[in-house]
């Protein structure tokens, strides 16, 4: 068994217990008072290191390293005896443990106003990624909340445009880490932090099945050779929350449906119109807005046509408007397009019952949502 001991300096010597280590830092199980930034020296394999705590969750601590590497012999349930040097000061974020892929504190290196950036050395070791969210502390402990838009190499970037202070947003700032903003799936890819409020643009091709006069009046026309027919349905503007355990997500939506047919005598239009309530339930918590999903309207819908019996003189008839409600049910999958917008093909079945007409439509459909 590998024997590791932290040498004692000041203060009485205490005794841990070794879990796993990832880089240069170790994490421990000590129940014990530790401050964050407390110094501490190590020995392992006979080399005396340096180091500091770097976080405290409960009883688990991280100890970062700093001078030699740790070695491949350590075990899990190892005793390590240790002393710190001096005693540090700071938060205490209790998400931030390197075995949950949490990121470490920061502080701003540089910012530019009229590019709207600030950037953050990244140190060695530590797991800062795109969507990470972290407040920025000023002078007199007001704060700016800001997300990493992108991390290079050993640096992280902040867009700033949003912050009030952002004038006043200047070299060694604090950045305390709040909560981790990519999410990780099975496949070990990232995906984007939940935002506020997404929106949706649509285009299908709906089939329509028509009841009574309409139906009548439809098959008239689909049995004549010399008359062509095109369908289309979109969403105008769907507008969602997310609602409850990241997977659901409340709004509404505007959709269209037109359903035209046009001969050498003869053209017909028809547009459905529905305003109403919509939700979207992805099956995936970890995967946000991406995966498999189900989707569902209710709304207010109406309901009109225009026939032109001639196309020399134009001579039109007009259904009045009719109104009533729709139901639309379906579901598909969701593709990643960008860090920031989806891709969402599926399958809807609608009824729609406005006055004497009763239409159902089997949509196939894909989604922008971003």
């Amino acid at each position: 068994m590998c024997s590791v001991l932290i040498l004692p300096v000041l203060g009485h010597t205490e005794e841990a217990t070794f879990i796993k280590k990832k880089q240069n830092l170790l994490l421990l199980k000590y129940s014990g008072e530790l401050v964050i930034g407390a110094s501490l020296k190590v020995k392992l394999g006979g080399e005396e290191c340096s180091g500091s705590v770097r976080n405290k969750k409960g009883s688990q601590v991280i100890f970062q390293i700093a001078g030699c590497s740790i070695p491949a012999s350590l075990q899990k349930g190892n005793r390590i005896s240790f002393t710190s040097e001096k005693q540090g000061a700071g938060p205490n974020d209790e998400n931030d443990i390197f075995d949950e892929g949490r990121s470490n504190n920061l502080e701003i290196a540089g910012a530019n106003t009229s590019s709207h950036m600030a950037f953050a050395i990244v140190p060695g070791g530590s797991d800062v990624r795109s969507g990470d969210f972290y407040n920025l502390f000023f002078v007199d402990r007001s704060l700016c909340p800001l997300v990493v838009s992108k991390r290079s190499g050993n640096k992280a970037y902040f867009v700033t445009k949003k912050c009030k202070q952002e004038y006043e947003i200047r070299k060694g700032l604090r950045l305390e880490f709040q909560t981790r903003g990519a999410l990780k799936t099975r496949n070990g890819k990232y995906v984007p932090p939940q935002e506020s409020m997404y929106f949706m643009f649509s285009l299908g091709l709906p089939k329509f099945m028509y009841s009574g006069k309409d139906k009548e009046y439809v098959d008239s026309l689909n049995n004549d050779s010399s008359v062509s027919h095109f369908a289309l349905s979109a969403d105008i503007l769907g507008i969602y929350f997310p609602a409850f355990f990241n997977n659901l997500y409340l709004g509404g939506v505007i959709s269209v449906l037109r359903d035209a047919f046009s001969g050498s005598g003869i053209q017909f239009e028809l547009y459905q119109i529905q305003i109403g309530a919509s939700g979207l339930f992805f099956f995936n918590k970890k995967s946000l807005t991406r995966g498999w999903f189900l989707r569902s309207d209710l709304g207010v819908s109406r309901y009109t046509s225009t026939t032109i019996k001639s196309a020399t003189t134009g001579a039109t008839v007009g259904e009045p408007t009719k109104t009533g409600f729709g139901v639309v049910g379906g579901g598909g999958y969701s593709l990643p397009i960008s860090d920031r917008a989806d891709l969402m093909l599926g399958l809807t079945l609608g009824y729609r019952a406005m006055s004497d007409s009763k239409i159902m439509t089997l949509n196939l459909f894909a989604s922008l949502l971003f």
